[in-house]
């Protein structure tokens, strides 16, 4: 109040006298210690103004006084004005439905209206950038994956300077991996285990990968959950997925922001981006599991093609490599 009534003198000073503009002054100065409203103030600060003004100050000394007149008619509008606006720009409320009691409900519904529905087996085609981490190595692959994401499926792993690495296979029944270098063949039940006995990791089976990469979540994620908690700006949904406990986080607006598991030592699949074009498909996933990880980058994603043939999804050994048993 203070400056607002030391910029009002200032101006006053421009036209009035220099006897009236002290006398004005010194008047504000007492008003703006008292706490009144401030319409109160503005209108006794008019007629304070208004009282010590000669009545003869000729015709210049008139204009001066209809500008000055003027000025403070409107001053509290002007002010009341500026309050609004500086309040528009004040922090948003949060949005509309996420602070009642049931907002839980409304992001679970969000997310089963875009991630649980329309889940009908696709035949797709997938390649990817993966940026493979662990303690002692790091590592640049491209994979390729295809085939239906009710199974089987199919997938090549290859080196950054085009050397094969691996080829997967994977359907209801289990896991076979082959390693062309070594001439190694290895059976496991899940791609889990199979993939650790290789050297490398995969935290889920995939089926449920490619299904997240096309936006559908039913095979790891049930219609309920159990119970939720609000952690920062997300929920945590706690469920019981087909095979194991999980946890499901969500932003308010019903897209996940990664799911955990404790299956094989923990893992998590976090989404840290999303298509722009296709709001439910990830462009970038994160796989971690204990101190390992993978980044992958979908660089081409198609269900527009045409039915796989069954020796387009097989994986034949050939003869004379060594098959290993991953045990159970």
């Amino acid at each position: 109040m203070i400056h607002v009534v030391c910029v009002v003198s200032w101006i006053r000073a421009r036209l009035l006298p220099a006897s009236a503009a002290w006398a004005v002054t010194t008047q504000n100065l007492v008003a703006s210690m008292t706490w009144i409203p401030v319409f109160a103030s503005m209108t006794s600060l008019r007629e304070r103004t208004i009282s010590v003004i000669p009545t003869q100050v000729g015709i210049q000394g008139q204009w001066r006084f209809q500008c000055l007149h003027r000025f403070f008619e409107k001053l509290p509008w002007v002010l009341l004005t500026a309050c609004v606006l500086l309040s528009a720009c004040g922090p948003k409320p949060p949005p509309p439905g996420y602070d009642d009691p049931d907002r839980a409900s409304i992001v679970w519904s969000l997310f089963q209206a875009s991630f649980l529905q329309d889940c009908h087996p696709k035949d797709f085609s997938l390649r990817s950038s993966v940026n493979f981490s662990a303690p002692d190595r790091h590592s640049r692959f491209i994979v390729s994956m295809w085939g239906r994401t009710d199974f089987p499926i199919r997938l090549d792993v290859q080196a950054g300077v085009g050397a094969m690495l691996a080829h997967w296979r994977e359907d209801r029944g289990g896991w076979l991996g082959y390693l062309p270098a070594s001439r190694e063949a290895y059976v496991a039940n899940t791609v889990q285990k199979g993939a650790w006995a290789t050297g490398l990791f995969m935290p889920v089976r995939l089926d449920a990968l490619a299904q997240i990469l096309l936006g559908c979540w039913r095979t790891l994620v049930p219609p309920e959950y159990e119970a939720v908690r609000l952690v920062d700006d997300t929920l945590e949904f706690h469920v019981t997925g087909h095979s194991s406990p999980l946890t499901l986080v969500l932003a308010f607006d019903g897209r996940p922001v990664s799911v955990r598991g404790p299956d094989h030592g923990g893992w998590t699949v976090s989404v840290d981006q999303w298509e722009s074009d296709t709001p439910s498909r990830p462009r970038r996933v994160s796989l971690i599991q204990g101190d390992q990880s993978a980044v992958i980058r979908v660089q081409r994603l198609e269900t527009a093609v045409e039915p796989w043939r069954d020796e387009d999804l097989r994986l034949d050994v050939p003869p004379g490599s060594t098959v290993w048993t991953v045990p159970n």
